[in-house]
C-alpha cells in the first residue's frame, strides 16, 4: 500500500493535512510506477512545466524528459523501487514553450511490496543560469587576464625610479635591461607630440597624489607607434597615501583603428543612425539618414533632433526626451511605439527608432537607428489583404477545406465545411475529429493524418464522412505544413465530395465507357495568341489535329506554328490572316473557308472563331477554337447510314404478332438513336412451339445495330434448319466470338413456348426473365450462361421447363427499361416494372407493353432516352 493511502493507523485529519500539503505546495509532487507511467501531480507542474495535470497524467514522466537524461532518471526510479535510501538527482524537462527546466529531484525508496514511488521535484532553473553565468564570467575573467598584454608599472616619486611588469619589453620593443631608468628616460619614449601632455600630468600626480587617466602615442624600437592608455593611482598605507603611483599601461592601438572601423560601418549602414547629445543636438548623422530625411550632415550639424519629426510632435517630444536622459537604457527595434519622421520636402513617413546611450569624448550621447516603416507598411496591408482574398477563396470553394495541427485539432475550416455538416467555426476549432464525427469514421480519418505526420509527404485517399442523406464518399488530398525548420506543425486537407462516382459499380462503367467516347471523339482544337501573335498555349485536340505538341507550338509566331491557305491551295497573306486580323481590330472573326497545314504539311478544311482577349480594357491577345470539317461530311454520311440501318432494322423486325394457340403475344422496340442495338423475334419451331427471343447488343447506334443483324441471321438459319435451341444458342456464341470486336458482347434470352404443352423452356446468355403468375407471384428465370460473343467455349445450360397456367405472364426486356434514371437519379429497377405490369396485365400483350413504356417515360420527365427499351410479352390464355 502506498504511503499516501489512507491506512487504520493514520487519521482522517492527517490525510486531509497531507492532501492539502500536496496541493498547496510550491514544489511540484509527482507519484509514478515503478514504469515511469505518471499516476498523479500537484498544480506546480502547470507553472513549472505549462501543462496541466490533467494532460500528463497516464502519460510517461520520459515524455518530458530530454533524451540524454533518462537513462540516468531510470537508474534513479530504479534504485529508489528496490527500497535503497533517498535518491537524490538532477535533470532537464521541457516546457511547453520548449525551453528547458532544471529540476531537483528527490525520490524516497519504495516500501516492499509497494508499486508506487513519490519524486519531489524543486525547480533550479535559475540557479542553474546564475551558476552557469558566473561560471562564464570567471572563464572570461580568467582568460582576459592571461591574454590582456597590459603593462604594470610602479613609479617610486621620491627615487624617480620606474619598475617595470614583464610584458613591457614585448609592448615596447626592446630587451629588458633596456627599461630601468627614470620618469625622464620613460619621457623619451612618448611620441614628441604628446610629451608636454603626458609631462604635465605626471607632475600634476606628484604634485597633488592625483590619479592619472590619459591617452598618447608611445615610439617603439622598430620606429613604429602604439596608442596606449594609462591608467594609475598612488596606493595607500592605511590613510595616507604613498610615495608609489601603481599604473597599468594598456595598448588601445586596435579600439582606435575600432573606432575609425566603427566610424565606416556606420557610414555605410543600411539604417539611419543619428547622434544627439544631452541637448537634444544632432552630433552626427551617417548617410543613411541624409537619405531618409533629405537633409545634409552639415545642414542637421548642431539642430534640434525635434526638427526631423513634424511639428506638432515637437513639445511632446522634448518632455519624452528628457525623461529619457534621466535614465537612459537600451530600447531595441520594435520596442518602441512607431513615430512618425518629417522629410525635408515637409511629407511625413513611419519610423520605428532604437536609442542606445553612450559615453563620447567624456559626453552622454544617444545613438538613434532608424528605419523606415513604410515598405515594411505596405508589405503588412499587402498580406493583409492577401489573407482576406485567401479567406474568399476557401469560403468560395466547392471542395471541404481545413487545417488540423499535429494533435489533429482542428485550426481553419471552410464555409463548405460548415455547410455539409452543418457546424459552425467556433464549434470546430479546437476540438478533434472524435469530436465532431462517429468514432469510427474518426479514427479512420486520424490515420489518415498520421500517415501524413510520419511521413512528410502528400497523401490523397478515399474516405467516408456522414451526411443528412447518409454517408458521401470523399477524395481527400492532405499534405503537410512545415515551420522554417522544416518540421511538420499542422496538416491541411482539400476533400471532394465523388459520392455520385461510386453510387453504382456497373452505372460508374458505363458513364465512364461513354465519357470516354465522348472526349475521344471531341475534334475541337484551341489555341491562343499574344498581341504579338506568338503562340502561349494549345490543347491536346490542337495537338492531334496539327500534330505539333504544346511546348513545340509555344514561343513561335501562330502563322508559321498554324499556317493557313485558301480552299484552293493558295496561301492566306499575313495582312489578311483572320487571327491576325481579330488582333488588329478587336473584333471577333469566323472563318468557314480555310485549310490549315498539319506538321507534315497535309491540308485539312477547317471552320474557325478568333476571339480577341482584353484585360481591363486593353487587347491582350485572342483565342483560336478551330474544327476540322472533314469530320462534319464523315457524319453527314454517318447520319445517312445510320438512316438506312434503321430502315432495315425496321423491315427485319416481327411485322405482326405472331398466332399462337392459346397465348397473346407482342413485341416492341424504343430505339434511343437512329440505329438500335436491342433485338426481338418470334421464330416459329413447328405449330404449336415459338421461340420468342430478345437480345441486347452492348452501347447502340450503327456497330451494334449491325451486330443485331448478324446475331438474328445466325439464330434464324440455325433454328430454321432444325438445330436445337440450345445447341444453336452455343454455335452462335461461337460465331459471334470470332466475328464481332473484343469488346463487344451481346445478352440474349431465348424462350421456347410450347402451346401444346402449355409450358416453356429457356436459355438466358447473361440475361434474364420473369414470369409473373396468375397467383400475383413472379418467379426469376435467371442466366443460364455468359453474354455471347466473349468466351467461345462457354458453357451454357437449359432451364425449365416451367408449366403454364391462364393468365400467367412471361416478360422479356433490356436494360434500357431497368437502367432508365429519374431527375433524383433512382432506377426504374425491377419492382417498379412488374408493378407497372400488375396494375395492366388484365390488357392485352401489346397494351401491356405500351403501359410500361409510358411508365418509365413518366419516371424520366423531360429527359432524353439515353439507352434502347426493348420489350416482349407473352400472356396465357
Amino acid at each position: 500500500m502506498s504511503q499516501y493511502e489512507s491506512s487504520p493507523n493514520r487519521s482522517i485529519r492527517e490525510l486531509e493535512r497531507e492532501a492539502r500539503f500536496f496541493a498547496a505546495s510550491l514544489d511540484l509532487f509527482v507519484i509514478v510506477d515503478l514504469q515511469g507511467i505518471i499516476r498523479l501531480v500537484n498544480s506546480p507542474m502547470e507553472r513549472i512545466l505549462g501543462r496541466s495535470p490533467s494532460e500528463v497524467l497516464g502519460r510517461l514522466v520520459f515524455d518530458f524528459i530530454v533524451p540524454e537524461d533518462h537513462q540516468r532518471v531510470r537508474d534513479r526510479i530504479r534504485a529508489s523501487g528496490n527500497g535503497e535510501e533517498t535518491v537524490d538527482f538532477e535533470c532537464r524537462c521541457v516546457h511547453r514553450d520548449g525551453s528547458l527546466r532544471w529540476l531537483a529531484c528527490s525520490c524516497p525508496p519504495a516500501s516492499p511490496g509497494e508499486d508506487e514511488l513519490l519524486v519531489v521535484c524543486h525547480d533550479v532553473t535559475e540557479q542553474k543560469r546564475l551558476q552557469l553565468e558566473l561560471l562564464a564570467w570567471k572563464n572570461r575573467y580568467d582568460a582576459a587576464a592571461q591574454a590582456s598584454g597590459n603593462v604594470l608599472y610602479e613609479w617610486d616619486v621620491a627615487t624617480e625610479r620606474i619598475a617595470w611588469g614583464r610584458n613591457a619589453s614585448s609592448m615596447f620593443g626592446v630587451a629588458d635591461e633596456e627599461l630601468d631608468g627614470g620618469l625622464n628616460a620613460w619621457m623619451q619614449r612618448i611620441h614628441p607630440d604628446d610629451r608636454a601632455k603626458a609631462s604635465r600630468a605626471y607632475e600634476q600626480a606628484r604634485a597633488d597624489r592625483l590619479p592619472i587617466h590619459l591617452e598618447y602615442r608611445v615610439q617603439r624600437r622598430d620606429g613604429a607607434c602604439i596608442h596606449v592608455r594609462d591608467d594609475a593611482q598612488f596606493a595607500r598605507n592605511g590613510d595616507v597615501l604613498s610615495d608609489k603611483l601603481i599604473g597599468c599601461l594598456k595598448d588601445v592601438s586596435e579600439h582606435r583603428w575600432a573606432e575609425e572601423r566603427f566610424r565606416q560601418l556606420v557610414e555605410t549602414a543600411p539604417t539611419g543612425i543619428i547622434l544627439v547629445d544631452a541637448d537634444g543636438r544632432i552630433v552626427f548623422m551617417n548617410p543613411q539618414a541624409e537619405l531618409q530625411f533629405g537633409y545634409t550632415a552639415d545642414e542637421l550639424q548642431g539642430q534640434e533632433i525635434e526638427l526631423l519629426i513634424p511639428e506638432r510632435f515637437h513639445q511632446g517630444h522634448r518632455g519624452a526626451r528628457a525623461k529619457y536622459l534621466q535614465t537612459p537604457v537600451p530600447r531595441p527595434i520594435g520596442t518602441g511605439s512607431p513615430l512618425c519622421g518629417r522629410h525635408k520636402d515637409g511629407h511625413e513617413f513611419p519610423v520605428d527608432v532604437a536609442l542606445t546611450p553612450m559615453m563620447m569624448q567624456n559626453r552622454r550621447m544617444v545613438a538613434c537607428t532608424v528605419v523606415d516603416l513604410s515598405e515594411k507598411i505596405e508589405t503588412q496591408k499587402a498580406l493583409t489583404e492577401s489573407d482576406r482574398r485567401l479567406d474568399q477563396i476557401l469560403d468560395n470553394a466547392t471542395a471541404v477545406v481545413y487545417l488540423k495541427d499535429a494533435r489533429g485539432r482542428y485550426l481553419l475550416i471552410n464555409r463548405q465545411f460548415e455547410i455539409l455538416f452543418n457546424v459552425s467555426r467556433t464549434q470546430v476549432v479546437g476540438k478533434t475529429d472524435h469530436d465532431i464525427f462517429p468514432r469510427e469514421l474518426a479514427d479512420a480519418f486520424r490515420a489518415n493524418d498520421r500517415r501524413v505526420l510520419e511521413s512528410g509527404d502528400v497523401l490523397k485517399v478515399e474516405e467516408i464522412a456522414p451526411h443528412d442523406d447518409g454517408p458521401h464518399t470523399y477524395i481527400s488530398v492532405k499534405f503537410p505544413l512545415r515551420d522554417s525548420e522544416g518540421i511538420v506543425y499542422a496538416i491541411a486537407g482539400i476533400s471532394t465530395d465523388i459520392s455520385d462516382r461510386v453510387r453504382d459499380h456497373h452505372q460508374v462503367e458505363r458513364v465512364q465507357r461513354r465519357m470516354e467516347l465522348i472526349l475521344n471523339s471531341i475534334g475541337e482544337g484551341i489555341f491562343g495568341v499574344d498581341r504579338d501573335g506568338k503562340v502561349t498555349f494549345s490543347n491536346p485536340a490542337a495537338k492531334d489535329m496539327l500534330g505539333k505538341t504544346a511546348v513545340e507550338m509555344i514561343g513561335g509566331v501562330h502563322f508559321v506554328e498554324v499556317p493557313q491557305t485558301q480552299m484552293d491551295g493558295s496561301p492566306v497573306q499575313i495582312d489578311e490572316n483572320p487571327i491576325q486580323a481579330a488582333l488588329r481590330t478587336g473584333q471577333v472573326h469566323e472563318v468557314h473557308d480555310k485549310m490549315f497545314l498539319r506538321r507534315d504539311g497535309t491540308p485539312f478544311p477547317v471552320e474557325y472563331r478568333s476571339t480577341p482577349l482584353e484585360e481591363r480594357g486593353q487587347l491582350v491577345g485572342a483565342v483560336v477554337t478551330f474544327r476540322d470539317t472533314t469530320e462534319r461530311s464523315r457524319r453527314i454520311r454517318t447520319e445517312q447510314e445510320l438512316q438506312a440501318a434503321r430502315r432495315v432494322q425496321q423491315h427485319l423486325y416481327p411485322k405482326s404478332a405472331p398466332q399462337l394457340p392459346g397465348f397473346d403475344v407482342a413485341g416492341a422496340v424504343f430505339p434511343a438513336s437512329e440505329a438500335c442495338g436491342d433485338y426481338f423475334d418470334f421464330i416459329p419451331l413447328s405449330k404449336s412451339t415459338l421461340a420468342l427471343v430478345v437480345g441486347d447488343v452492348a452501347g447502340h447506334g450503327l456497330g451494334p445495330a449491325l451486330q443485331m443483324v448478324q446475331t438474328r441471321a445466325y439464330l434464324r438459319a440455325m433454328l430454321g434448319g432444325g438445330i436445337p435451341p440450345a445447341e444453336a444458342i452455343h454455335k452462335l456464341n461461337m460465331l459471334l466470338t470470332e466475328d464481332t470486336p473484343q469488346e463487344a458482347f451481346v445478352t440474349l434470352f431465348m424462350a421456347v413456348v410450347d402451346a401444346q404443352q402449355r409450358s416453356l423452356v429457356y436459355v438466358g446468355a447473361g440475361h434474364e426473365a420473369r414470369l409473373l403468375r396468375a397467383s400475383g407471384v413472379v418467379e426469376t428465370l435467371p442466366s443460364t450462361g455468359l453474354v455471347l460473343g466473349v468466351v467461345p467455349d462457354a458453357p451454357l445450360r437449359r432451364g425449365g421447363p416451367k408449366t403454364l397456367a391462364s393468365g400467367d405472364l412471361l416478360l422479356i426486356l433490356t436494360d434500357g427499361v431497368l437502367e432508365a434514371i429519374s431527375p433524383r437519379k433512382e432506377l426504374f429497377g425491377w419492382d417498379r416494372t412488374m408493378e407497372a405490369v400488375r396494375r395492366n396485365r388484365n390488357q392485352s400483350a401489346k397494351e401491356i407493353i405500351d403501359a410500361l413504356f409510358a411508365a418509365v417515360c413518366e419516371f424520366c420527365p423531360g429527359q432524353k432516352q439515353h439507352d434502347d427499351v426493348t420489350v416482349l410479352v407473352a400472356k396465357a390464355l
